[in-house]
């Protein structure tokens, strides 16, 4: 599912269309809407070059480039439907559960010395300054 979360409207193309700079959201990546002719149509409206599409299931934002095309705006390029498939079928669900974070009861055995001693923090009386008294416009 897309929704459109945000849009400004830029002009009318040639054929009349509304081109505005979207803002959508996506449920995965398949509902990124598809360049037709060098144009992505998104409810009758044009999409205009950076627009922006955040997919909600993996947090990655695509920015649209003039020609119609998706980037990933990681770095990693172009968007691709066939690209997103395969790393789809090679994701292990074992990978996605498995525990990468040491549970914080064993944070002493991290260290060779166990846990290190804090230093004690010595107090210490603070002055304050005598507050400036406030002057009135008459007194000067």
């Amino acid at each position: 599912m897309m929704e459109i979360r945000n849009k400004e409207f830029l002009h009318f193309d040639e054929e009349g269309r509304r081109v505005e700079r979207l803002e959508l959201d996506l449920d995965t990546t398949a509902d990124l809407p598809a360049a037709e002719n060098g144009k992505v149509i998104v409810d009758g409206r044009v999409a205009a070059q950076g627009s922006i599409a955040w997919d909600i299931s993996t947090g990655d934002f695509y920015g649209l480039k003039s020609g119609g095309t998706w980037y990933k705006q990681d770095g990693t390029g172009a968007y691709s439907s066939a690209a997103v498939a395969a790393l789809s079928a090679s994701l292990d669900l074992s990978d996605i559960n498995r525990s990468v974070i040491q549970p914080i009861s064993d944070i002493s055995e991290m260290s060779e010395g166990g846990p290190e001693e804090v230093p004690e923090i010595e107090e210490r009386e603070v002055e304050e300054d005598e507050p400036e008294p406030i002057r009135d416009f008459e007194s000067r």
